[in-house]
């Protein structure tokens, strides 16, 4: 049964050890802080470029920070939790879950927007939805790998949640600006 509170990591313990030497697994996690300085770096760009036709009224830029930030956290949070305390009681459990369903829910919304009213070209926004929607598909498959102890598939569907989902915004949003924009070269 999922445990939303829980102060212990949603796997069974016996998974703890062989999690720990899954290296693709593990830095995954840290892809959070990936998405995270750039979405900070690259904010004023993102906004500028979303504006550039007369306005964008969905969000700002200090949103664009505060979830680049946030994702920054989630990072730490995440490897702490599915990597250095797995198997262990810990506050860190719950507040990786609590950020994690924070942080899905606002990035659901500002790719949503950006989707929905943005000027994204169909490959585009066909990348960025397929992304996210890929990601949110291994999330709960992962969920099921838990449920039915299926240790290899968790670890790949739980690799693939994370790297998704980190890509999901920065990959599509740089190639609509510009590489040499979000470089800094023009």
């Amino acid at each position: 049964m999922y445990r939303f509170f829980s102060l212990r990591k949603n796997c069974p313990s016996r998974w703890a050890a062989p999690l720990r030497r899954e290296r693709l697994y593990a830095a995954s996690c840290l892809a959070f802080c990936l998405l995270g300085a750039w979405t900070v770096r690259h904010a004023a760009a993102v906004h500028a470029w979303l504006a550039a036709d007369g306005g964008w009224p969905y969000f700002s830029e200090r949103m664009l920070v505060v979830h680049g930030g946030a994702s920054v956290l989630q990072g730490g949070l995440s490897f702490g939790s599915d990597v250095l305390l797995v198997g262990k009681p810990s506050l860190l459990h719950l507040a990786d879950r609590v950020l994690a369903v924070v942080l899905t829910l606002l990035g659901v919304y500002i790719e949503g927007l950006v989707l929905l009213c943005g000027r994204l070209s169909l490959p585009l926004q066909a990348l960025m939805a397929g992304l996210l929607c890929a990601s949110l598909a291994h999330h709960f498959r992962a969920k099921a790998a838990i449920r039915d102890q299926v240790y290899h598939t968790y670890v790949w569907s739980h690799t693939l949640w994370h790297l998704g989902v980190c890509a999901s915004f920065p990959i599509p949003m740089t190639l609509a600006i510009g590489p040499r924009v979000i470089l800094g070269l023009e």
